[in-house]
């Protein structure tokens, strides 16, 4: 009977354990609260030069470099050298 009861409280405490870090969780990193805006989705836009894809907010060039994308100007210049090099 005496192990019965120990079982009975260890699993009550393991119950609560589990549903005080499920509460935890769902608040989120920084104690979000409840109803708070999910981060936007934003497009990733491979680099034309190296292929690393980087966020479109972080991504240099677009519509002024013929529509590609870079994920540095380093990398949008030595694909410009590139391109006025080939003939």
């Amino acid at each position: 009977m005496k192990f019965l009861l120990l079982l009975l409280l260890a699993g009550l405490a393991l119950w609560m354990w589990k549903r005080n870090r499920r509460d935890v969780s769902s608040r989120g990193a920084g104690g979000a609260s409840v109803g708070a805006q999910p981060a936007r989705r934003e497009s990733m836009q491979a680099c034309a030069h190296c292929g690393v894809h980087v966020p479109g907010s972080e991504a240099v060039g677009g519509a002024s470099a013929e529509g590609h994308f870079f994920c540095s100007d380093e990398h949008r210049l030595a694909h410009e050298r590139a391109r006025s090099k080939a003939p």
